[in-house]
């Protein structure tokens, strides 16, 4: 039996906080946790909202980080 990865969205402000977004996405996955963030998913797409909340509802964990810009 395969054990499956928890799976982590990490969400930000774009602008100010994307180094801290990799970091964590980094960190988390050599700790073997499954990141993902907004920076996978297609900005031009008009469903962008759409995608992000399906990653979150599927996520088993959400970390937000907070900045100055939103």
């Amino acid at each position: 039996m395969t054990k499956r990865l928890p799976f982590v969205f990490v969400s930000s402000t774009n602008a100010d906080l994307r180094d801290y977004r990799d970091a964590l996405k980094e960190h988390l996955l050599k700790n073997h946790i499954y990141a993902d963030t907004q920076d996978t998913l297609d900005p031009s797409n008009p469903t962008i909202k759409d995608s992000i909340r399906r990653s979150i509802l599927q996520a088993d964990a959400v970390i937000c980080l907070i900045g100055t810009h939103f």
